[in-house]
């Protein structure tokens, strides 16, 4: 269990400070942006908050960072940067479990991310309360944000279990597909899954309400991870055939 403690915070220790430095420049960028925009006032197409994140192309700060992130997770464990791959080799735990230790890390990174966007975006909120003429504010404006605004539903999707189990699956797809792109490197096999994954978080997470947009990203999610998961345990096994 030693080795098995060793790979996780091998993980921890090559992207997680990278992580939140992303998470927190991309907190003050969207903070920067929105203000800059809230400050403005009134215009003739309106005032709110969802409109203020609209214009303020927040979710396009959002995107970039998961593809950031991504970026940042699958270099781990490559032959390049800080020879992580080396050091996954001399811990005697089998790719198999590197793999699975690899996609737990990761799920976790792309789920804080999630949460973190969440939480920066109820801050944006607080501050259009605090900044917006007292017009404009009452106490269903943040509430009813979140059903006007595509984006933020997508985010806190509320009963709406459906979007739900879609995040979900597009954060266990991102995960373990971006835990199979090092693995495929380091045995010179295919590795192209991560970029569906990407793909489909990038084009679905902003919806309409009753769109069935979110039917076909749960389902390119689920052959992402079945896809990924065959991947990695058939070449795990060839591998371990072909250096018996």
């Amino acid at each position: 269990m030693k080795q098995h403690g060793s790979v996780f915070l091998l993980m921890v220790r090559s992207t997680f400070y990278k992580v939140l430095l992303l998470l927190g420049a991309a907190t003050l960028a969207e903070t920067a942006v929105f203000v800059a925009f809230c400050l403005r006032g009134p215009t003739a197409k309106g005032f709110g908050p969802e409109l203020l994140l609209r214009q303020g192309r927040i979710a396009w700060i959002f995107g970039a960072v998961m593809v950031l992130m991504t970026l940042l997770l699958i270099r781990t464990g490559t032959e390049k940067g800080a020879k992580t791959g080396y050091t996954l080799r001399r811990l005697s735990v089998s790719e198999r479990w590197v793999f699975f230790w690899q996609s737990a890390y990761n799920t976790l990174c792309y789920l804080l991310l999630w949460m973190w966007q969440v939480l920066t975006v109820m801050l944006l909120c607080a501050v259009y309360v605090h900044l917006a003429p007292a017009e404009y504010v009452t106490e269903q404006t943040v509430f009813l944000a979140f059903y006007r605004s595509d984006f933020l539903h997508a985010l806190l999707p509320f009963e709406e279990t459906a979007l739900w189990v879609k995040n979900v699956l597009l954060v266990l797809s991102l995960g373990i597909a971006s835990a199979r792109y090092p693995m495929a490197l380091r045995q010179g096999s295919k590795q192209q899954e991560i970029s569906g994954a990407c793909c489909a978080a990038i084009a679905f997470f902003v919806e309409e309400i009753g769109s069935v947009n979110g039917a076909i990203s749960i389902l390119i999610s689920l052959i992402t991870i079945g896809v990924s998961v065959y991947r990695a345990m058939d070449r795990e096994a060839q591998y371990e055939k072909e250096t018996a």
